[in-house]
């Protein structure tokens, strides 16, 4: 019973593994779409809130994300800007960093 029990839960570990590395696997293609959206101009700065908002909606299994603009970047008058989107108690919340 100890062997069967001891392999039931490798597999459960492994199958684990698995799942949380698929959904891991995705993070580098979101950011790097949207920061190549960024840097080619197809994503305007007027965007990006709506895109940070839609990619939340897309990937339920995201708690955040978010766009870090290098100082005076987004607006020559604004030093800081760095919209954020997360999930709390499955509700989507925007704020600013």
């Amino acid at each position: 019973m100890l062997e069967d029990a001891t392999e039931d839960a490798k597999r459960q570990a492994d199958t684990a593994a698995r799942e949380i590395n698929a959904k891991l696997g995705k993070l580098p293609a979101i950011s790097e779409s949207i920061a190549n959206d960024l840097s080619n101009g197809a994503l305007k700065n007027d965007q990006v809130v709506e895109r940070l908002k839609e990619t939340m909606e897309e990937h339920p299994e995201l708690f955040g994300v978010a766009v870090a603009y290098k100082p005076y970047e987004y607006e020559s008058k604004r030093r800081l800007y760095a919209p954020y989107y997360v999930r709390k108690q499955g509700e989507l919340q925007l704020s600013y960093r």
